[in-house]
């Protein structure tokens, strides 16, 4: 990855244990937003989880990362996202969203992806609009706010869907705020426009005799 905003190259990959300390530090950068867990677990999301987690390595150096659990025990398809963040000094290069995207096509048979966003994390926020539109994906987050989330965590639960998933699977959800609908028209309006540019690239590809 090349940044043009003048961070210089970013490598997004694959995650070894030697990471551990750089990706706590990411976290710890993180914070209050993220939890800063013992180097054991996270040593467990790469033992158990490692396909479905990554990082951002500038110079040598993790300063991002993202981790997604398959949940099949709740239903086949359904995904949870842990962690995703950038460190302070790599923020504003679109980092957290290509952590994003490089482990959306490791999401085999995604019907469902969870994760939470603390109600003032508005950055959160705008990433994942940002996510759910360049994906076509449908964005949307249950009421209410998360009890018994530790400190003063006011997170709310989303989620994120195909729009051939399931309608049952996001029945209970809501929108997540009033600019929603502009959102989901832009999302729309980009799905329609990417089906009629691959119709016609079939079109140009044909021979007359196809």
């Amino acid at each position: 990855m090349n940044d043009r905003n003048g961070c210089g190259c970013i490598k997004i990959r694959t995650p070894r244990a030697e990471d551990i300390p750089g990706i706590r530090r990411v976290v710890a950068d993180c914070a209050p937003y993220l939890t800063n867990y013992a180097e054991y677990l996270y040593f467990r999301d790469l033992h158990c989880n490692g396909q479905t987690t990554c990082v951002a390595e500038l110079g040598g150096e993790v300063v991002g990362w993202c981790s997604i659990f398959p949940a099949p025990a709740l239903a086949p398809g359904r995904f949870f996202l842990h962690q995703i963040g950038t460190a302070s000094r790599a923020r504003h290069h679109g980092i957290a969203e290509e952590l994003f995207f490089y482990l959306l096509p490791k999401l085999a048979g995604l019907k469902v992806l969870q994760f939470t966003i603390d109600r003032k994390n508005t950055a959160a926020q705008k990433l994942f609009h940002r996510i759910a539109v360049r994906a076509g994906l449908r964005l949307l987050k249950t009421p209410g706010v998360i009890p018994l989330l530790e400190g003063d965590s006011d997170d709310e639960l989303y989620v994120m869907t195909p729009d051939e998933a399931d309608g049952s699977e996001v029945a209970q959800f809501e929108p997540p705020y009033e600019g929603w609908r502009r959102h989901d028209g832009e999302r729309k309006r980009r799905s329609i426009s990417n089906r009629i540019s691959e119709t016609e690239r079939t079109r140009d590809t044909r021979g007359p005799g196809d």
